[in-house]
Order: structure tokens, then C-alpha cells, then sequence
């Protein structure tokens, strides 16, 4: 069998495939549902008849179609390159077989298939190939005959409602010559579930208008609307679709004409041999209009069959043959435990393909949280997901409840589940999710929170989500009877499968924006696993999907999270940001900004003018007379000689050398000018030289900090003048373009405070957008002290380094252990934000930094560098000085 094959990053095991309570349960059936008089010769019933009763014999003279599937060559090469041709670091990256190209290297060769084709001719079938498939046409007893069953109609639940479809009563026979040959033969029509989930009846619109989410709406909750203003609206893209029904397009047009969308196309393409009903025309409805709503000059390609397992093989096997549709997206699916293994190998066969070919397929992950496999009955209670979402060649789409305000706006998200709602299951209804069975975890499935107390090596969903609860979910029109009406055409409606096809429209002007194919998994999970300069995936921490909750990182429930389109096609592209300044209302002189509150005494009012400065260009460099006065020279000798000696290694507190001296206007002081030295990490000044030199203030270092992020100049206690914040990076080299800048932070200076003691994940950007990142939980970094004066919390590293101990140059010159700062706050003042994970270039290597402003200083903590320089002073003199008289 396939599944026994499977190498790379994926090894099923069929026995894992039926749960042991399955088993049992099937057992139990087999007596129900197979006709008394067959039992004493039946073979071992299919997974087709779990849960289903007996009704009848199947009699008709009518053709029927069955399905045998043919084994690829080598399995585990299609699956090796199928990885390599999407990841990329490799030499395969994008080169993409063609139909052809894989059969050839991978596929059957020509003489196995007229074997096979040959001998069920000879058996009476005409048989119609279609790369890995081939179909056959027969009468019913042409079938019995030729795979010694017997076919019968039965009854069961799918998806809370009552269908009767016919099956095999055993498992067909395969002569011994050409068994070696076939994957899996499919003697059935059992309908599958389909995903989309309809607003309980009392919540509907009562007249013929829209109720629910609109284009515009959906376009801005999740910023698509951005690529449709670049231009990415999806002229020249085609979408293929999954759709085991037929529908209306009558519908389509209204729908489209009630939003102003145009220049959409629809191709219908029927299955040869099928002949869909209208079942699910809502289903339908649903996805092409909520794929028209995301990119409305889209072609949607609408792959038409009856709703069963051959339906679903021949769209896509027939997708793979057409290689027209680079995003494919189905709603269709069913629990893991409802499948042979062959039929689960037929299918991942078939996957595989279109990976290689470079086509994307998405999946919704189903409707009944982590319990795909149950009914209304309870019968199957075990912990379960939905295929083909689980396969490792599929994107699977979970869902959430979506927040917005009256101008729908994004506020926020949390899992979808409804514990109350039994239409499908007696679990409830949620974002399917959880565990495969049978596949292993594919190697790019990695990212922060992948690995948790859940994991055990096999593949996990969903990979992605978006808004899926029928309570908020999306307007949508169908008149197609029986799930829709004429009369009442306009309906809300919800589920994973509106989620997997806004992704899969999402996808393809992603595609489009990027002029090639970046929109795939192991993309999505490589850009998880680092910060962006753009904030991409919106972590969802709350709520579970009936079993498993929401957590930082990926979980169980929505996988990475939902997205932001428009920076997730930005970052894919490669973009540099490189943002205008932020625009920042200015004081007056007459109204300055009112100072933030500090530690630091009254400045003592200066008795003498102070010294020509020797140095007094605009170019930053060291000064020739070395210190501009022996306090300052006392004061850098406290801490920063003993790291100029080399006596001890730490991070430099004021800088390595003396800088330029100057004399700076200063409205208070007698001389109206204040002496000033500048430093790589601040500055020292003096207002008083005459004051007792032995006082904790003769020297201070300025709000240096508080003016960049306010763009005043304080020239006096309440004079300033205007410039505006300074557009310079707070950490990294100064060629940096990714990092915060300080005008950045002007914004979040009332940002509230973290909670304490919790895992810090937040992130800021070059842009000025905040946002999560769990990748930065791997430091397992949190905020421990609250300042009170400024409403901020400050970052346990930066803490610890205030409060740190360690040898200093004492009042004698002797070398004592003490405080590095005294009073704690006399050299960066209190924190006038709160800490944030940034990405910068530093020493020309891009390094993860959390940063944070304090009045005087910023604070910078590097894991990557060596203990004792992972705590640093931002040069905060540098970058005054530049503002101040460079810029």
C-alpha cells in the first residue's frame, strides 16, 4: 500500500488509521447494515458503511461509474520532489513539472496501464483514463460480477442530514495480476460533509436584503484592500474550486451586482460521467461569491461531480491534468476515520502531484472543532480531524470569531466554537482541529508553539484561519433549492469553508502581487518563525475549538493565527520599509509639552560662565582636550575606565572616549549657556560649576531621550523649541532601515502598562505598528517592576542591569564593589514606554533586540551577544547630536 512507503518527513501507519472504539463500532454495523443473507460470505466490510443501515438491494440497469486508481512508480520520489520544488533553499525551488513531465517520472509506465486498462475491458467496463484514475462505466451487475460484491443502498447521517447512497458490501476483489498495480478501488457514492454552516434560522434576515459581511467589509478586516489598490485585484489569475454540486449563476450575478463587483469570470467544467445535484448549492453560492467579494476580476474555475469520494478524486486529478489553477481551494471533505487506505493514499497521490506542478490546494479543517469524526448521536466521541486538510500537501483552513467596530474596523479575533449547537455533532460546532493519524509532520511545519504539549510527530492543523462563526459571518445569496430559497435568497452564513476559499481568493492576488507562486505552507511557517518588519499573522490567544485552546504561537485551534494580506504579500515581495516620518502635532513656545516626570532635584543655578568648548564643529568626534572638566572625568572613571583597562568586561555607560564640548543656550542659567559634553551614550553637563561638586547633580545627562521622541529642544524649565521627533533608529548601525525609530515611539508613550511576570511578545516595527510575535517567547522574557510616576512596567533584563552590582572606581580611585547606578534612575531617567522586539542590523548582522526608552537613555537586550553585553545604552549621544545639529 502508498501509505506504507511514505518516506521524508511523512511515515503513516495503517494501523493507526481506525481508532480501536471505530473498530468496535464498526463491528457492530457490519450486522445492521449488510444483508442478512451475505453475511456468511462477506470480506471485510468498507469504512463506507460506518454508521450506515441497510435499505436495499442496489437494482438498476442503469450505468454506474467506479473508480481504480493506479499506484504511482515511486511514490517516495514524487513526495521528494513535491518538497523540494516548495522550499526555498532548494536547488528545485519553482521548477515545476508539468502533467506530463510527472507521469513520466513518477507515474505508472505505459505498459502497467494497458495491463490494467485491458483486463477490466475484457471484464465489460469501458474505462476512460485520466493520469492516476481510470474511470469505469458499467451496469451495476457488471460491478458485482467483476469484484464478487454485492451493491446496495444505505442510509446514514452526514452531516446532519439523512442521505441514502449505494456501496459494496465488501471490499472488492483485485485478481491477483494486476493487484500489485492498484491503489484503490471506489465502489461507492456515500456523499461527503461540506463545511459551510448556515446562521440559525431566528438570526437570519426576515426580507430579501443582505445580512451579514460584505466585500468591503471582508477586505478591510483582513487589509485586502491594499492589494486591490496596487492593483493585484485578480485580472489573469484563476482560482479552481472544489464543488461536489451544482449551483446557479444566476446567483453569482445578483450577488456581484448588489456590491458593484465586476469583471469576474466563472468557467464551470462537469466531470465527464457525473451528474451533480443541487444539494449544495449554498455551498457553492458561499464560495465563489466570498472568492468574487476578495478578488473580484478573478476566474473561478468551478470543478463540477456528484458529492462522493469519486467526485472529489476526479476534480482533483482533473485540476492536476488542466494545471491552469496555481490556488485551489475545497470545502469537501470528511473524518480521517471514513477513508480505506487506499483511498487515503489514492488521495495524497494525487496531492502530491499538484505540489509538484507547483499547485496549491486549500482544505477547510470542518465544522465540529476536535471532534471531526463524531455525529448527533455521539457515537464517536475520540478526538479526530478532517481530510484532506490533515495531508502534508494541503493548507488547512480553521476558523474564528471575528470582532469589528461600526466602521469595521479590525478589533479582534478568538477561536469560533459553539458548544450548543448540536446540528452536526453532539461536541458542538467549532474550527475542526488537532492531530493527523497518519501523517507525520511535515519538516516545515515548525514554528513557535508547533511544539507542545499535544505534539507527538504527526502532521497538525490548521495551518491558517480566518473568520468562519456563522454569528458573524458573511451575506451570501442563493435561491437553489433545497438548502436555499427563493424567497428568502439573502442568508448569513459561516463555517470553515467560507474561511478556506477568502484564503485561497487571498492567495492568489498574493500570487499575482508577487508576479510568482510564494503563497505555500512552508512559507507561511518560515515567516512565523522569525520577526518581519510588517506584521503578518494575528496570533489568536483566546478560546478553544471544543478541546483545544488558543495559546501564543501556533496552536490546535487557528493554527498560526489569521492574516494580514496586504503585509503578507509585501514581506513575501521582499519589500524594503521605509516609511515618511510620523507626523506629530508640535508645541508652541509659548505651550511646551508637559515635561515627563523625573527623578532628578532642581538644577542648581550656575555663578560662572563656563569654558570655551575646543571642540566646537558639527561633526561628532573625539575632543582633542579629552574631558571638558575633571567631574565629568570623575564621573566616567566610576564605571567606564575599568572597561577601557580592560579590568572588566561589560557594556560601556557613557562611551568609550570623550566627545565634542559645547556650550548650549540654556534660559535660567546666569551665563543663559550650560556646559555640555557628548558622549556615544548620552551627554554630561554642568549649569553651576561654583555648586558643591560633591553633590549627586552636579553633573546630569539630560532628557536627551524625551526630546527626540517629543521633538522639543528644551532650552529652560519651560521653554522649547520646535523640530520635530527625530527619524533615526533607536539600536543598530546607523545604516539600519528596519528598526523603531524615535519618532516611532512618540505614539506609545500612554501606551499601558504590561502585566507582570507574563512572557513579553510584543513587537514594534519601522512602520509604527505594534503587534505579538511569539517567536520572541523563546526568551521567555517578562516585564517585573511597575513605575508608578510614568504608568510603565520595565523588562526584567533592563531591571537587573539597574540594580546590578560590580566593580567601580570609588571617591579614592580605588577599585570597590558597588552599584552601577546610584540612585537607580540617575542615568536613564524613569521608562517612558513599555518594552518592545524589534529586528535590527547590528555590526551588519540582523539581530533580535528588545528595546526600551527611557527619559535620558535607551535600553537595549541582545540574546544573541555574550552575557555581559546583552544589556546595553543605546548611543543615544550619537543620535542626538545628529538630530539636533546634523539634520
Amino acid at each position: 500500500m502508498f501509505l506504507n512507503r511514505f518516506s521524508l518527513a511523512f511515515k503513516p501507519k495503517p494501523s493507526s488509521i481506525k481508532l480501536m472504539v471505530v473498530l468496535a463500532l464498526l463491528a457492530f454495523q457490519i450486522m445492521l447494515a449488510i444483508e442478512p443473507t451475505k453475511v456468511a460470505e462477506a470480506r471485510p466490510a468498507p469504512l463506507t458503511l460506518l454508521n450506515a443501515n441497510f435499505v436495499s438491494h442496489f437494482d438498476t440497469e442503469d450505468s454506474q461509474t467506479g473508480l481504480i486508481a493506479l499506484k504511482l512508480a515511486d511514490a517516495a520520489g514524487a513526495e521528494h520532489y513535491a518538497a523540494a520544488v516548495n522550499d526555498s533553499n532548494s536547488p528545485f525551488y519553482h521548477q515545476f513539472l508539468t502533467p506530463a513531465q510527472f507521469m513520466q517520472r513518477f507515474g505508472p509506465d505505459e505498459s502497467t496501464v494497458k495491463q490494467v486498462t485491458s483486463y477490466f475491458e475484457n471484464q465489460g467496463f469501458k474505462v476512460e483514463r485520466d493520469n492516476l484514475l481510470l474511470s469505469l462505466n458499467a451496469t451495476p451487475a457488471t460491478f458485482e460480477q467483476a469484484f464478487q460484491v454485492q451493491l446496495n443502498t444505505y442510509r446514514a447521517n452526514i452531516g446532519g442530514e439523512t442521505q441514502e447512497f449505494y456501496s459494496a458490501d465488501r471490499t472488492p476483489y483485485i485478481n491477483e495480476a494486476i493487484a500489485p498495480y492498484v491503489q484503490s478501488v471506489q465502489l461507492h457514492n456515500r456523499p461527503l460533509r461540506r463545511a459551510s454552516m448556515p446562521a440559525p434560522a431566528s438570526a437570519q434576515a426576515q426580507v430579501s436584503q443582505p445580512n451579514g459581511l460584505g466585500p468591503s467589509q471582508i477586505r478591510k478586516a483582513y487589509n485586502i484592500q491594499g492589494l486591490l489598490d496596487a492593483g493585484s485585484q485578480g485580472q489573469g489569475q484563476t482560482l479552481g474550486m472544489v464543488q461536489l454540486t451544482s449551483y446557479s449563476q444566476d446567483d453569482i450575478k445578483v450577488y456581484a451586482q448588489q456590491f458593484g463587483i465586476s469583471g469576474y469570470k466563472i468557467e464551470d467544467i462537469l466531470i465527464p460521467g457525473q451528474s451533480p445535484n443541487s444539494r449544495g448549492a449554498g455551498e457553492a453560492a458561499l464560495d465563489i461569491e466570498i472568492s468574487i467579494a476578495v478578488a473580484p476580476q478573478i476566474t473561478v474555475l468551478v470543478y463540477q461531480a456528484g458529492n462522493s469520494l469519486t467526485g472529489l478524486e476526479q476534480i482533483i486529478a482533473k485540476i492536476n491534468s488542466d494545471n491552469r489553477a496555481p490556488v485551489s481551494t475545497s470545502s469537501w471533505g470528511q473524518c480521517e476515520d471514513y477513508f480505506s487506505t487506499g483511498e487515503l493514499n489514492t488521495l495524497h497521490a494525487l496531492l502530491t502531484q499538484g505540489a509538484a506542478q507547483g499547485l496549491q490546494f486549500l482544505a477547510a479543517t470542518g465544522d465540529s472543532g476536535a471532534f471531526d469524526c463524531n455525529n448527533q448521536s455521539n457515537q464517536f466521541p475520540q478526538l479526530s480531524v478532517d481530510y484532506p486538510a490533515s495531508d502534508p500537501f494541503a493548507i488547512g483552513i480553521g476558523g474564528t470569531s471575528l470582532r469589528l467596530d461600526a466602521n469595521a474596523n479590525y478589533q479582534s479575533e478568538t477561536v469560533w466554537a459553539n458548544v450548543s449547537d448540536k446540528t452536526r455533532s453532539a461536541s458542538g460546532a467549532g474550527s475542526g482541529g488537532g492531530l493527523s493519524k497518519l501523517y507525520e509532520r511535515p519538516s516545515w511545519q515548525n514554528a513557535p508553539g508547533v511544539q507542545n504539549q499535544y505534539s507527538n510527530g504527526k502532521r497538525q492543523v490548521p495551518d491558517i484561519s480566518a473568520n468562519a462563526d456563522p454569528a458573524t459571518g458573511y451575506a451570501i445569496y442563493c435561491t437553489v433549492a433545497p438548502g436555499c430559497s427563493a424567497s428568502r435568497p439573502w442568508l448569513r452564513v459561516g463555517g470553515t469553508s467560507a474561511s478556506a476559499p477568502l484564503l485561497a481568493a487571498a492567495g492568489t492576488l498574493i500570487n499575482q502581487y508577487n508576479k510568482q507562486r510564494v503563497f505555500t505552507a512552508p512559507r507561511l511557517y518560515e515567516l512565523a518563525s522569525k520577526p518581519q518588519v510588517l506584521p503578518i499573522f494575528r496570533d489568536v490567544t483566546s478560546g478553544n475549538n471544543l478541546f483545544y485552546t488558543a495559546g501564543p504561537g501556533y496552536d490546535f485551534a487557528t493554527g498560526l493565527g489569521s492574516v494580514d494580506v496586504f503585509n503578507l504579500a509585501r514581506v513575501l515581495a521582499g519589500e524594503p520599509v521605509n516609511p515618511a516620518p510620523t507626523p506629530t502635532p508640535q508645541p508652541t513656545p509659548t505651550q511646551p509639552p508637559t515635561p515627563l516626570p523625573t527623578t532628578q532635584p532642581p538644577v542648581p543655578v550656575p555663578t560662572t560662565q563656563p569654558p570655551v568648548p575646543t571642540n566646537p564643529g558639527n561633526v561628532l568626534a573625539p575632543n582633542p582636550g579629552g574631558f571638558a572638566n575633571s567631574a565629568f572625568s570623575n564621573l566616567w572613571n566610576r564605571t567606564d575606565k575599568l572597561v577601557a583597562d580592560g579590568g572588566v568586561s561589560r557594556s560601556w555607560l557613557w562611551g568609550q572616549t570623550p566627545l565634542n564640548v559645547r556650550n548650549e543656550p540654556y534660559v535660567g542659567s546666569p551665563s543663559g549657556q550650560r556646559l555640555v559634553q557628548y558622549f556615544d551614550k548620552s551627554r554630561m553637563e554642568i549649569n553651576n560649576p561654583d555648586a558643591d561638586k560633591n553633590t549627586q547633580y552636579y553633573v546630569s545627562n539630560g532628557l536627551l531621550v524625551q526630546e527626540m521622541i517629543s521633538g522639543s529642544i528644551q532650552l529652560g524649565d519651560t521653554n522649547f523649541q520646535n523640530k520635530g521627533p527625530a527619524n533615526i533608529g533607536v539600536a543598530g548601525d546607523p545604516d539600519d532601515t528596519t528598526g523603531v525609530t524615535y519618532a516611532n515611539l512618540n505614539r506609545y508613550l500612554t501606551a499601558p502598562p504590561n502585566q507582570l511576570n507574563i512572557v513579553l511578545y510584543n513587537t514594534l516595527n519601522r512602520f509604527g505598528d505594534t503587534g505579538q510575535n511569539p517567536y520572541f517567547g523563546q526568551y521567555n522574557v517578562i516585564s517585573t517592576t511597575f513605575i508608578r510616576e510614568t504608568n510603565h512596567s520595565i523588562a526584567k533584563p533592563f531591571w537587573d542591569y539597574l540594580n546590578g552590582q560590580g566593580p567601580i572606581v570609588g571617591v579614592d580611585n580605588r577599585t570597590v564593589s558597588g552599584p552601577l547606578f546610584n540612585p537607580t534612575f540617575y542615568a536613564t531617567g524613569l521608562p517612558v514606554t513599555e518594552p518592545y522586539w524589534t529586528q535590527v542590523k547590528v555590526g551588519g548582522q540582523t539581530k533580535d533586540v528588545l528595546i526600551q526608552a527611557f527619559e535620558r537613555r535607551i535600553l537595549t537586550y541582545t540574546p544573541s551577544n555574550a552575557p555581559e553585553w546583552r544589556v546595553e545604552m543605546g548611543n543615544v549621544g550619537q543620535h542626538y547630536f545628529k538630530w539636533r545639529y546634523q539634520s
